[in-house]
């Protein structure tokens, strides 16, 4: 290899993640519907539809599961971080949520989104990996109504997530190497802390189909991080719901614990 290339191999692998497994991730997406109590999800299987095409262009295996009871989302959960042997991971949890943490499987119970996390970055099969968990669900019942820049409204203290599924979830962890625990996972909300997320009965979400549009984009280019943020640009300028004098808006927030860049071009 000549020099230069050399060095541009020994950059890569230290500021990028390596994406060379074929294929070159996993994606679970579970998408809940039809519950126990609450309302349909109508439009959910518009986002499957995006998120399986998207995901399967960028060379990832695409395992959907849909209607689960919350015991059987972290079964699923727990199966796929078994399996999973590529470079990458993604978990898109499509659903019902609160304001506590939680989204909810069809039976109306909650599964935690912060212990799933906690559970795949401790997993042994998944240490040094990227892994992202995607949360489409409202996380509240706050309506975030579009305001001039000047007049924000107040916030309220967050709701400590409280989940009886934390033992069923830890059961099976095995001891790992040495890194930080929580490393290289990143979570994206679609919307913020304690407030509602806007779904299209016919498009699907507004995040999903925000989303899928900027990866189609910018992929090439663009590492995941930036992906969101621009996602997070698109949903907030271009989507709203008008309701009589009120404008609602939406603000999809990141948490992110990548220690690299994440590409989904082996290009970059």
């Amino acid at each position: 290899m000549p020099r230069t290339d050399a060095k541009k191999s020994n950059h890569k692998h230290k500021y990028c993640y390596e994406m060379n497994s074929n294929p070159r991730g996993t994606v679970l997406i579970l998408s809940n519907e039809n519950f126990k109590n609450m309302e349909r999800r109508v439009g959910t299987k518009q986002d499957e539809v995006n998120l399986t095409k998207l995901f399967q262009k960028l060379q990832y295996t695409v395992i959907c599961k849909r209607n689960l009871e919350a015991e059987s989302m972290l079964e699923a959960i727990k199966e796929f971080a078994e399996m999973a042997h590529t470079d990458s991971i993604i978990l898109f949890l499509l659903s019902h949520g609160d304001g506590a943490g939680s989204v909810f499987g069809i039976d109306d119970m909650p599964v935690n989104v912060m212990e799933v996390s906690t559970y795949l970055a401790y997993h042994q099969n998944l240490l040094l990996k990227p892994k992202w968990v995607a949360v489409s669900a409202c996380r509240g019942g706050k309506l975030n109504m579009g305001v001039p820049v000047d007049g924000l409204p107040a916030l309220e203290d967050k709701c400590a997530p409280i989940s009886k599924f934390w033992n069923l979830m830890m059961s099976r962890i095995m001891p790992g190497t040495f890194t930080s625990l929580n490393a290289d996972v990143i979570i994206s909300f679609s919307t913020t802390d304690g407030f509602t997320s806007y779904r299209d009965e016919e498009a699907g979400t507004w995040y999903i189909k925000s989303m899928c549009k900027v990866f189609n984009k910018h992929s090439k280019t663009m590492h995941l991080l930036d992906i969101l943020t621009e996602t997070g640009r698109n949903v907030v300028t271009k989507y709203e719901n008008v309701q009589g004098n009120v404008v609602l808006k939406q603000a999809p927030e990141i948490l992110s614990r990548l220690t690299k860049q994440w590409h989904f071009s082996r290009s970059m």
